[in-house]
């Protein structure tokens, strides 16, 4: 292990959500085993100044407190983490640790930054989790200024603002994002549902559209646009309409076959869409048509 380790630049401790608690065939952690060869592995490279160790979090897992470890492996709680997610957030993730390995490994002329980048985006993804968005955003701030090009921190950033209702500032994000990748769907799906809470139905169908283009086999987002139709007047009220005239537009010209044929489509994608039949119940409440929103609505609640 020694010898393997010294021809190590750069160590990755991988660590899933069951690595802290793993048993032997005792049914003893095998952490608190000296023998446990993971738990050499990373003792011996923790040991040594010239291996870079980077621990890898794998779908989701949380890095454990050193309290939890062996001392031996405490130090291992110093170094900053990188995660690996599944999709869609796998390829983001992966990319980011080859650039962090490619900057530990000197094989970047931007030294330090995107390091530096990671840390702040980790750091900000750890606070959006906790529900902490104002702090998430000054940590993705902080990754934005050290690499510009960072869609996912964006994209992130863009997540904090519209959890806080900062929908314009939220469309100013994700628009950057899809600048930087015009590929991702769920870059317009998240604008679109801002252009939402801007009652800017035109914006969200369009960023739908866009969207189902990308991704035609998630139902969701054909659900989604539905909803926009139903919401969006068919008929634009004008700055010099009368206030009744507008509210009458925006109440009575629903566009509700629209949604209902959308709602349809997401159906065909997939057959136990909870939120597709309740959603299809609602427009049928609108329609009168209640016997068939209640069974919509009973589907909805047997899945």
């Amino acid at each position: 292990i020694t010898e393997a380790v010294g021809r190590c630049d750069i160590f990755l401790a991988i660590i899933g959500q069951r690595w802290l608690n793993a048993t032997n065939e005792e049914g003893r952690r095998r952490l608190n085993s000296p023998s446990d060869w993971v738990r050499m592995e990373i003792e011996t490279a923790l040991k040594r100044s010239d291996v870079k160790v980077i621990p890898v979090l794998l779908d989701s897992a949380k890095m454990p407190n050193a309290q939890e470890l062996p001392k031996s492996l405490q130090p291992l709680c110093a170094r900053h983490a990188a995660s690996v997610r599944r999709d869609p957030d796998f390829q983001r993730d992966l990319e980011y640790l080859i650039r962090i390995i490619e900057e530990y490994s000197g094989n970047t002329t931007d030294s330090g930054v995107a390091v530096n980048a990671q840390i702040y985006y980790e750091a900000g993804n750890r606070l959006l989790d906790e529900g902490n968005f104002k702090g998430a955003i000054n940590k993705f701030n902080k990754s934005i200024q050290l690499d510009p090009k960072c869609e996912a921190a964006y994209e992130m950033r863009g997540s904090a603002k519209y959890y806080l209702g900062d929908d314009s500032g939220a469309i100013i994000d994700f628009t950057r994002a899809i600048q930087i990748n015009p590929t991702n769907a769920e870059l317009y799906a998240n604008r679109g549902m801002c252009h939402s809470g801007l009652s800017d139905y035109e914006s969200e169908i369009s960023d739908y559209n866009k969207a189902i283009q990308i991704n035609p086999l998630e139902e969701e987002y054909y659900v989604k646009r539905g909803m926009a139709k139903f919401n969006a007047p068919k008929n634009k009220s004008h700055p010099g309409d009368s206030a009744l005239r507008q509210h009458a537009t925006k109440q009575f010209a629903r566009d509700p076959q629209g949604a209902l044929a959308d709602i349809e489509k997401a159906l065909q994608i997939n057959q136990r869409s909870a939120s597709a039949y309740f959603h299809k119940g609602y427009v049928n409440i609108y329609l009168r048509d209640f016997r068939s929103a209640i069974a919509d609505f009973d589907k909805a609640i047997n899945i």
